[in-house]
Order: C-alpha cells, then sequence, then structure tokens
C-alpha cells in the first residue's frame, strides 16, 4: 500500500513539471497547449483513483469522493466563469481550460488559494505586460512625423489594448503550483521520504 502513496506522491511533483513547463511555454509563445490540458486532467484521474485505492491512514487525501464530486461542481463554476472571460477576449482558450482542471486538483479547500494566487501573479504579470507594450510604443514613437502621422516606412503599433499579450498561464501556474505544495505538504510519503 506504500506504493500507493508513494504513487500519489510522484504525480503530484509530475504535475508541478507539466505545470512549469506550461507556464515556459505561456511566456515564450503565448499558448497553452491542449496537450498540457489533457496531461493535467490525466494525471488527476490517476491521483484520484490512487487516493481511493489507498487505506484512509495513507491518503493525502481525506475523503477522495467527497473531493471528486466537489471538484465536478467547482471546475464547472470555474469553467463557466472562465468561458465568460473568454467570451470578453479577457482570457484564452487555453487559460480557460487549464483553471477548470486545476480546479478539479484544488478541490473545495484549496480553490481559493489557487484563485488568489492566480489573480496575484497574473495581475503582476498583467501589469508588466502593459508596461512593456508602453515601453514598446513609446520606442516606436520616433517613427512618427512632426505632424503625427505614422511613417511611410513603419506603422506604429495600435494603441488598443487588446493588442497586449499576456502570458496569463504563469499565474495560472503559479496557483496550481500552490496546490501542488499543499497536497504535497499533506503527503505521508512525504514524511516517510524525509526520515
Amino acid at each position: 500500500m506504500i506504493i500507493l502513496e508513494a504513487l500519489s506522491f510522484v504525480t503530484i511533483l509530475i504535475l508541478a513539471a507539466v505545470l512549469i513547463s506550461a507556464a515556459i511555454g505561456d511566456w515564450r509563445h503565448f499558448i497553452i497547449s491542449n496537450r498540457t490540458v489533457v496531461i493535467t486532467f490525466i494525471l488527476f484521474t490517476v491521483f484520484i483513483s490512487l487516493q481511493i485505492s489507498s487505506p484512509i491512514n495513507q491518503r493525502i487525501l481525506a475523503d477522495p469522493i467527497n473531493h471528486l464530486l466537489t471538484s465536478l461542481l467547482i471546475a464547472a463554476a470555474v469553467l463557466i466563469i472562465t468561458t465568460a472571460f473568454f467570451a470578453l477576449n479577457i482570457m484564452g482558450g487555453g487559460d480557460v481550460k487549464l483553471m477548470t482542471v486545476i480546479a478539479l486538483w484544488a478541490g473545495t479547500s484549496l480553490i481559493l488559494p489557487f484563485i488568489f494566487i492566480t489573480s496575484l501573479v497574473g495581475g503582476i504579470v498583467t501589469v508588466i505586460a502593459i508596461l512593456r507594450y508602453k515601453l514598446n510604443q513609446q520606442s516606436t514613437s520616433h517613427l512618427l512625423d512632426p505632424s503625427g502621422e505614422a511613417s511611410q516606412i513603419v506603422n506604429p503599433l495600435s494603441s488598443s489594448m487588446a493588442d497586449v499579450k499576456v502570458p496569463y498561464g504563469l499565474g495560472i501556474c503559479a496557483g496550481g503550483l500552490a496546490v501542488c505544495y499543499a497536497l504535497i505538504t499533506k503527503s505521508p510519503a512525504l514524511f516517510q521520504i524525509m526520515t
């Protein structure tokens, strides 16, 4: 049975690695791949199955069946809310999907810390993206002639904030890593490894 416990622990560590990879990919390319979302979901199904199969005293989750049922409801609510953000062009589709599957991991006990950390880090990333955009705009302002008309050579960036690309996946992944940390520190396997 210790094998089930260790596998649960390893599943969380793999999730952390997937989230770090997703954050790097979103930073570089502004995309969270469907592969990342599917892997995160598969890892959740493996984790919850291991938790259900584990003896009560070796579980990370006190009641994995309750966690599964409530997580499905929470994930549905997250999907509805983030889909509205997607429709308003506030979030990307990958952000919506990743937040939804991480909500499964978070459950009722970790959903608020997940949302808080996601919002905090995502807000910081957004401010940095806006500042970077404004600095790039200023650096291209010399391309305007004195009358304020666009240069014939290069057209400067539009001033619309819709042009600002924000790798919000960094915030989502930070929130997901906080969920991983919380689950790992609850893990009896961690304490066996450390002793």
